[in-house]
C-alpha cells in the first residue's frame, strides 16, 4: 500500500540524469554539425568556379607490353645524336678543365695525414717526398673509389692565408684536385678524418686557381715541352702519365691565362682523348661508392702503391690484387649502327651522320650478345661522345685478353657482335635503328696488364 516514488530509487535517477546527459551531448553535436557545415558552404562560394574538361583520349602509337621491362626491352636509340660532335683532337691543343676544381691542403702533419688517406704514396724512397704531381685515389672503407684525386705540391702556397704560409717548411703545401661536383663531399671528409692532425684545408674558388691541360703528340721527351711554361714560377706543370700522350696538366692563378703555342679548344676535346686512351675521370664515370679502383685501371694508371702501408680501403684492394682476378675493366669502344661493319680500329668520327651517337645511350645500359638467343649481360655502358665512349667490360666476353688462372667454358670469339640491351633484335620496334659496341684494348693497357699479371704469377709462385 507504499507509494512509489521514481525519485526515491537511486538506479532509476542514475538512469535518468544519464539520459539527460545524452540528449544534450546529442543537441550540442547537432549545432556544430550544423555551424561546420554553414562555414563549408560560405567557404565554398568564396572560391571561384571549377570547370571540368574532358580531354578526348588520344590514340597511342605504343605497343601495349605488359611490364614496364617489356617496354624498356622494346626501346630503340636513335642513329645520330642531337648535339654536335666535338671536332676530333689535333696533334697539339689545350684546354681550360672547368670540370676539376682545387683544394689547398697544408700544415706540419699534411703528408703524414694524405699517406693515411690516399691510394698511392706521396714519398718516392723512405721520406724523401715526390716532386711532382701524381695520380690516386680515394676509398670507402670498404674498398670502392669516392674520388679520384690529383695531388700537387703547392710551393707557391695557393689559397693560404698569410698566418698559415708563415713556418710553412718545404713539403708541408699540397694542392689537391678533384672534380667540381664532389669538391665539398671532399671538403666534409677531410674535415671528418683530420681529428688533431695539425692541417688547414681550403676549397680554392674559380678565381684563385684553374687547372688546364696541354698535349703535344710530336713531343716523346722525358721533360716538360720547352713550349709549355710561360708563367715562370706562378705555374706549375704535371705530367699526366695515365696513358701514353694524355700530355700534362697545368695549375696557374686564375689571373693569368694559360699561353702556349697550340689552339685552345673546350673541355670536351680533352674528354674524347681520354676515351680513346680508356681514362675514366670524374664521379660520372667512375661511381662513387661502387666502382672498384682495380676495374677502373687505377692500378695500371699508376693511382695505386701496393707497397705502401695502411690506408682507408687497402685490405681488399691488397687481397685482390694478389690473390683475386680483375674479371672486368673500363674499356674505350666504339658504337655503330646495325647496318655497319664491326670497325677494326678505334677511330673518333665526329661528323654527324657518319655514326651512330654515343651519346644518346643512358649510362647503365646493358651490353649483351647479338642474336636471338637470350644472353648474360657482358658490359654496361658508362658515358659516351660522337660515336666512341666507355663501358664497364668483362674482359673474357667481349676482348681477346686472358685472365691468369682461369678457364672459360665459352672462348672469345672474334666475330661475335655486341648489342645495347634496350635494343632488340626483333624488327618492328619503334624508334631509329638498334645500336650495336665494339670494345678495344689500347696498347698500352695490354703491356701493363701483361706486367701485372707476371707480377701476379711471380708472388703465387712464392
Amino acid at each position: 500500500m507504499g507509494q512509489k516514488f521514481c525519485g526515491a530509487n537511486p538506479t532509476s535517477r542514475a538512469w535518468s540524469l544519464s539520459r539527460e546527459s545524452q540528449q544534450l551531448v546529442h543537441r550540442i553535436s547537432r549545432t556544430a554539425i550544423s555551424v561546420s557545415a554553414f562555414t563549408i558552404k560560405a567557404m565554398k562560394s568564396l572560391l571561384p568556379a571549377r570547370v571540368f574538361v574532358r580531354t578526348p583520349a588520344v590514340p597511342s602509337s605504343r605497343t601495349p607490353f605488359i611490364c614496364s621491362s617489356c617496354r624498356l626491352s622494346g626501346r630503340r636509340f636513335a642513329a645520330t645524336q642531337a648535339g654536335p660532335s666535338p671536332p676530333k683532337p689535333p696533334a697539339a691543343g689545350y684546354s681550360l678543365l672547368s670540370s676539376r676544381r682545387l683544394i689547398s691542403i697544408a700544415g706540419v702533419d699534411a703528408p703524414k695525414f694524405l699517406q693515411g688517406l690516399i691510394t698511392a704514396s706521396v714519398y718516392n724512397k723512405g721520406t724523401e717526398l715526390r716532386e711532382r704531381g701524381f695520380y690516386t685515389g680515394l676509398l670507402t672503407a670498404q674498398g670502392r673509389v669516392l674520388h679520384d684525386l690529383w695531388i700537387y705540391p703547392n710551393p707557391n702556397h695557393y689559397g693560404l692565408a698569410d698566418a698559415h704560409k708563415s713556418g710553412l717548411l718545404p713539403g708541408q703545401a699540397f694542392l689537391i684536385e678533384v672534380a667540381d661536383s664532389q669538391v665539398d663531399t671532399l671538403m666534409k671528409l677531410i674535415r671528418r678524418y683530420k681529428l688533431r692532425s695539425a692541417v688547414t684545408h681550403h676549397k680554392l674558388e674559380l678565381d684563385e686557381c684553374s687547372v688546364w691541360t696541354y698535349w703535344d703528340e710530336s713531343y716523346h721527351g722525358t721533360e716538360y715541352p720547352d713550349k709549355l711554361p710561360r708563367h715562370g714560377s706562378e705555374a706549375y706543370v704535371a705530367a699526366d702519365s695515365r696513358a701514353p700522350d694524355l700530355g700534362y696538366r697545368v695549375i696557374t692563378p686564375a689571373s693569368n691565362s694559360l699561353t702556349v703555342d697550340a689552339e685552345r679548344l673546350p673541355e670536351d676535346v680533352y674528354q674524347v682523348r681520354r676515351y680513346l686512351r680508356g681514362v675514366a675521370e670524374g664521379p660520372d664515370e667512375i661511381t662513387p661508392d661502387k666502382t672498384l679502383p682495380l676495374d677502373a685501371n687505377m692500378d695500371l694508371m699508376g693511382g695505386i702503391d701496393f707497397r705502401k702501408g695502411c690506408y682507408v680501403g687497402q685490405e681488399l684492394t691488397i687481397r685482390t690484387k694478389h690473390r683475386g682476378v680483375v674479371r672486368k675493366r673500363i674499356l674505350p669502344c666504339m658504337v655503330y649502327g646495325e647496318d655497319e661493319p664491326a670497325p677494326q680500329d678505334l677511330e673518333y668520327r665526329p661528323a654527324p651522320g657518319a655514326a651512330s651517337g654515343a651519346l644518346d645511350v643512358p649510362g647503365g645500359t646493358e651490353i649483351i650478345r647479338a642474336g636471338p638467343q637470350r644472353s648474360r649481360r657482358t658490359g654496361n655502358w658508362i658515358h659516351g661522345v660522337g660515336n666512341i665512349g666507355l663501358a664497364m667490360c668483362r674482359l673474357q666476353s667481349m676482348t681477346d685478353v686472358e685472365l691468369p688462372g682461369e678457364n672459360t667454358e665459352t672462348p672469345f670469339d672474334p666475330s661475335q657482335e655486341f648489342v645495347f640491351k634496350s635494343s632488340p633484335s626483333e624488327e618492328g620496334a619503334e624508334g631509329g635503328k638498334k645500336l650495336k659496341v665494339k670494345a678495344f684494348v689500347p696498347q698500352w693497357m695490354r703491356t701493363r696488364l701483361a706486367q701485372s699479371n707476371t707480377s701476379h704469377s711471380r708472388q703465387t709462385d712464392e
